[in-house]
């Protein structure tokens, strides 16, 4: 069974909420096109269309040194973000390139909108490049202050 399957099966059946993928996470993958990095690899793989042809799946996706993209409806995520919060959301996905720290808070407040506005609905899946980069692998108790900032709860 390819890995995309495993993913798959493994984000719709729901046993978890989260995947790390490890070993040649840095290789480029073919999608029937080009050979492109992993994160355009499984978005493009990923991707959800309900029976009307509409993307039911918003994905969020977190590249270093590049700005939040969205892939799929965008609008349906303006709307839920406008119900929590008065600053539009493009000028907040426009400042998470320069900042990672303000990315991944974003990416949290994101799911948490998404979680209050659409409670009983998952259409959001977001995938964040080198996530080992972004929050040291070792205890919280030895981290500087602005890694701890970042993984605050």
């Amino acid at each position: 069974m390819s890995f995309i399957k495993s993913l798959k099966k493994i984000i719709n059946s729901g046993q978890s909420k989260s995947i790390i993928l490890t070993g040649n996470v840095y290789d480029l993958f073919f999608d029937g096109k080009d050979y492109v990095p992993l994160v355009s690899y499984l978005s493009s793989q990923c991707k959800v269309e309900n029976k009307d042809g509409q993307k039911d799946l918003i994905q969020l996706l977190f590249e270093l040194n590049k700005e939040i993209r969205v892939v799929g409806d965008d609008a349906k995520l303006n709307i839920i973000w406008s119900k929590v919060f008065d600053k539009p959301l493009v000028e907040r996905l426009e400042q998470s390139k320069s900042n990672a720290t303000f990315a991944l808070e974003l990416l949290r407040s994101l799911a948490e909108c998404n979680r209050t506005v659409k409670p009983s609905s998952s259409n959001l899946l977001m995938f964040i490049e080198a996530a080992d980069m972004l929050l040291p692998e070792e205890e919280i108790s030895r981290m500087n202050l602005q890694d701890r900032k970042r993984i605050r709860s």
